[in-house]
């Protein structure tokens, strides 16, 4: 391909969502709590809400590829998510957070029900 190919057209579609597109969002992360004591991230999903996204799953939701560690995802019955896009939340709506790999499930003093904490072997 030559330079000659490459014109105002070619670049019409924005390859990312513009950070103004986004309306709200939930960041789930999960974290292990070290034999240190300190905590270090696990895994994470991200949950965004805007009337330009769609609720079915499309080019705007990415699937989730477990690793061997801790895993954290979004179910949304038809798909295992790491980000999904969808329409505004509202009421009637839930969110399936599935945990995988996690054993000696543990929760720290002050910790919020999101933020589990798994010992490490």
């Amino acid at each position: 391909m030559n330079e000659e190919v490459k014109n105002g057209s070619t670049y019409a579609t924005i390859p990312f969502t513009p950070l103004s597109a986004i309306g709200q969002q939930l960041r789930t992360n999960l974290y292990v709590k070290n034999q240190d004591g300190s905590s270090t991230l696990a895994d994470g999903v991200l949950n965004q809400f805007s009337d330009i996204y769609d609720n079915i799953i499309d080019r705007n939701d990415a699937l989730k590829f477990h690793g061997s560690g801790e895993r954290l995802s979004i179910n949304n019955h038809t798909s295992i998510l790491a980000i999904e896009r969808r329409n505004k939340i509202t009421v009637q709506d839930t969110l399936f957070f599935p945990f995988g790999r996690i054993s000696n499930k543990k929760l720290p003093d002050g910790t919020d029900s999101f933020k589990i904490i798994r010992d490490r072997p």
